[in-house]
């Protein structure tokens, strides 16, 4: 059976969509069937140096003069939209070829943009995971400041995605569409379709080792993420001037941005006194060590589809603060993490200090946390639990035989 992929983002070595886009066509090779992978030729070099299946075979295209603009291009999802489009003549070309039984569009996950590989005859079509359907709250929309207005916007899209054209027919003609969040799929619930829900991105955990969980001089507090505004940084350095003096603490910033310059001017003192490091971008290959060395991960995103992130840090049993929404609070319970509820923006920063000093003063709850995290992990997270959730949920639409 050959089965072609859709991934935009697809490489063995960035995390994030890139990383997702790698899993899934390797969890597809361990079916045996002649998985095909529509890509970016910007992806090539990073593809072909790594091993792969023998049952991959990659295919690359990319617009004139775009094949060397990476994943942080400032125009990457207007250009990802436009690549859509031209890659489903290249599309027809491969199908009039190989006459794929199915095709999957898998990343970008976006609500907005399923692809057009759906207009390929014979070919039974899925769509996901989908994401994209989550907003940031507006109790917390001071992390957007002015850009806020662009938020209220796109919240306004999404609301009406159900009457993009081009999402109704993906969905109509769909054998099956993943749902990554429960934001999503209500958004898209008035169209009748086979669905499920199911996590975009899982991990290959490393094998368990013993954790220190006592603190030493300072209890070393781990953010990683983008710096931008969804993720919202800022909420978490008004965590630590809210600590202040509590409890002796230094955060640890992995990642850049465009509001990198101003996150660090916004918390110079901090930085002057070595209560808050920023490192800059961390390969991700290296990320493993970095996790070994926190004693707790906060995750602060007002606006993500799951946040692949949180699974390393389960990997590590490290004990996570987050908050109490949209993916995260899929991949997390309260057995595993200390979790926020939204409100306004103090209360929401309070909350964060207050699970943080209750975690630093209790020895034993860092190991709880952390041993429950790795625990769910294995047991829900894993590519493994991923294929034998799909292999039942593609058996319900007559997909058998794919995984």
């Amino acid at each position: 059976m050959k089965i072609l992929l859709s991934a935009f983002a697809c490489d063995p070595i960035n995390g994030s969509e890139a990383y997702v886009g790698w899993n899934w066509l390797k969890m597809y090779s361990l079916s045996g069937n002649d998985i095909h992978v529509i890509t970016r030729r910007y992806n090539k070099d990073m593809i072909e140096s790594a091993n792969y299946p023998d049952n991959v075979k990659f295919h690359y295209f990319d617009l004139y003069g775009c094949e060397n603009k990476g994943h942080y291009w400032k125009v990457i999802k207007p250009y990802y939209v436009v690549w859509q489009f031209f890659v489903l003549f290249f599309a027809f070309f491969l199908h009039a070829k190989y006459k794929y039984i199915v095709a999957h569009h898998v990343t970008y996950n976006n609500i907005d943009v399923p692809g057009f590989l759906w207009l390929l005859p014979k070919v039974k079509f899925i769509w996901g995971p989908v994401g994209g359907g989550q907003v940031p709250p507006s109790e917390l929309k001071v992390v957007y400041s002015k850009k806020w207005v662009k938020q209220v916007a796109r919240k306004w899209m999404k609301f009406f995605a159900e009457y993009n054209p081009v999402v109704f027919f993906a969905l109509k003609k769909s054998s099956l569409v993943m749902y990554a969040n429960y934001e999503t799929k209500s958004l898209l619930s008035s169209i009748q379709h086979a669905s499920c829900m199911c996590l975009e991105t899982a991990i290959n955990p490393r094998e368990m080792s013993r954790r220190d969980y006592s603190i030493k001089e300072k209890f070393e507090i781990l953010w990683v993420g983008r710096i931008e505004e969804r993720k919202a940084l800022l909420i978490m350095l008004d965590i630590v001037k809210d600590i202040g003096s509590a409890i002796p603490i230094r955060l640890t910033i992995v990642g850049d941005g465009p509001l990198e310059n101003e996150m660090k001017e916004y918390s110079s003192h901090m930085i002057e006194n070595g209560t808050v490091v920023f490192m800059g971008r961390v390969p991700f290959l290296d990320m493993k060590e970095v996790f070994d060395r926190a004693g707790v991960f906060v995750f602060t995103s007002v606006q993500d589809t799951s946040g692949n992130v949180l699974l390393e840090a389960m990997e590590a049993s490290l004990p996570v603060v987050a908050m109490n929404h949209q993916g995260a609070a899929l991949i997390l319970d309260r057995t595993c993490a200390e979790l926020v509820d939204i409100g306004s923006y103090d209360s929401v920063v309070k909350g964060f200090s207050f699970s943080l000093v209750k975690l630093y003063g209790d020895d034993k709850l860092r190991m709880s946390i952390g041993m429950e995290g790795n625990r769910r992990l294995r047991e829900n997270f894993t590519w493994e639990a991923k294929r034998k959730l799909l292999s039942v949920e593609y058996s319900k639409v007559d997909l058998d035989g794919i995984l």
